[in-house]
C-alpha cells in the first residue's frame, strides 16, 4: 500500500475529492504529503502500513 493507492481509495469513497488533491498521477504541487508527522519526499510512492497517518497540507513557499 502506498499514498497513491490510499488516495485512490479515498477518492473512490468520497468522489467530491477528485481533482482537489492530485494533478494527473501526482499529488498537486500546492500540497505537501506528511506521513506520521514527517514530510514525505516520496509523495505518492511512500509505502504505508495500517498504522500510518497521512496528511495532505498546503505546501509552504517562499521566505527570506
Amino acid at each position: 500500500v502506498t499514498v497513491g493507492s490510499a488516495l485512490d481509495h479515498l477518492e473512490a469513497t468520497y468522489p467530491a475529492l477528485r481533482g482537489h488533491l492530485r494533478e494527473g498521477d501526482e499529488v498537486g504541487p500546492h500540497l505537501a504529503v506528511v506521513v506520521n508527522g514527517e514530510l514525505s519526499r516520496l509523495r505518492m510512492h511512500h509505502p504505508l502500513t495500517e498504522q500510518c497517518e497521512v496528511y495532505f497540507v498546503p505546501a509552504a513557499h517562499g521566505g527570506s
